[in-house]
């Protein structure tokens, strides 16, 4: 016989992976370095289609590749 429990809570769902780049926690003009472009452009592509506000520019630099958010 199955035993029938009450009040147990229901966990959280756990959707996909936590961000790798700190997208979230920028303010216009702060900016991040990277090694690879291709992985953060993408990140921060797909970042930018769930909030639209936000908005970011990566370019080359001596280091790698800088990332700035710029609104």
């Amino acid at each position: 016989m199955i035993k029938i429990e009450k009040r147990i809570p229901i966990p959280l769902i756990n959707r996909g992976r936590k961000n790798i780049y700190p997208f979230g926690e920028m303010k216009d003009g702060d900016s991040f370095l990277v090694d690879k472009r291709r992985t953060v452009s993408a990140a921060a592509a797909q970042y930018s289609k769930r909030h639209p506000e936000a908005k970011f520019a990566i370019r080359k630099v001596a280091d790698g590749f800088r990332v700035w958010r710029i609104t």
